[in-house]
């Protein structure tokens, strides 16, 4: 898996000025809807109508099909994601992540100016693509998109006085955090009995509280883990463990294959972890 930064971003709040910034001082190229719709219909030999139709009588999940096309890049290359899209990926992992707000006028105003519309007609625009991006980091990550414990950093981009300085200041976070931690599969891979990963949705009762983890392939891999192997799940602070539990390993449900993170049952949810932690697994030593 590549690094990657996430920007998600409120309509309005210099997604896409800060994403081209950033793009240019690391070279990584840019995500977002527009771009994997484009991708999508050059490869599906499809016109742009004809997906519009198909999305709106519900014959295909844009979300879905955004996301695969995205996820596929950040599989193999350096991206940033940025707007909308990047909601569909709060609980995988990211190098970086970022929230990007600015006040509901300030946004209005960039909207009406970039897009050259009324202002009443960027106030429509600003209310319900707000609407829009809670309702898919809800649907798609199950996460409240407003919760800034979900991100490395969340930034008024109406208190800076460019896109540029504000593109610097995410290149030297994102600089300092892939450099003192890492975060993927991608970044752990140099220790094979270490992974640091997220935490999605608990297990259902059908684990019957048992204290299990269920990894995906890759993870169980790079683990070097079987189903039924004991793992070591570490939650810390600043280096101060807070909470390092024992748990037999489960196979991933199919839908979790590549996403990067991981479910615990809940009865070891109640034991102090919680969804959207950031937590290490470790490979225990085998009986």
């Amino acid at each position: 898996m590549g690094k990657v930064i996430l920007l998600a971003a409120d309509l309005g709040a210099g997604a896409t000025e800060i994403g081209e910034a950033l793009a240019k001082r690391l070279n990584y190229e840019v995500w977002n809807y527009e771009q994997a719709i484009k991708t999508m219909v050059v490869s599906s030999e499809r016109s742009m109508a004809e997906i519009s139709a198909e999305a709106s009588s519900g014959e295909i999940d844009v979300n879905q099909i955004v996301a695969s096309v995205i996820r596929d890049r950040m599989r193999v290359q350096n991206v940033i994601v940025e707007g909308r899209a990047a909601f569909l990926f709060l609980l995988e992992p990211a190098t970086l992540k970022v929230r990007l707000v600015a006040p509901y006028d300030i946004r209005v105003l960039h909207v009406a100016d970039y897009r050259r519309i009324s202002r009443e007609e960027a106030e429509e625009a600003v209310r319900a693509d707000d609407e829009a991006r809670r309702s898919v980091a809800e649907r798609e990550s199950k996460v409240n998109a407003d919760d800034p414990t979900i991100y490395d950093v969340v930034i008024n981009t109406a208190a800076w006085s460019a896109w540029d300085r504000i593109a610097d200041i995410i290149v030297d976070l994102f600089e300092e955090k892939d450099k003192i931690m890492g975060v993927g599969l991608a970044e752990t891979t140099q220790r094979a009995d270490e992974i640091r990963v997220l935490i999605g949705a608990p297990l259902g009762p059908e684990v019957n509280g048992d204290f299990l983890i269920a990894l995906d392939t890759i993870q169980r891999n790079t683990l070097g883990v079987k189903p039924g192997d004991d793992v070591i799940i570490e939650s810390s602070t600043w280096g101060i463990v807070r909470v390092s539990k024992k748990a037999k390993v489960a196979s991933a449900k199919h839908e979790d294959e590549g996403k990067g993170y991981v479910r615990l049952s809940q009865k070891l949810m109640e034991e102090g972890y919680y969804k959207g932690q950031r937590v290490t697994v470790r490979r225990a030593a085998q009986a």
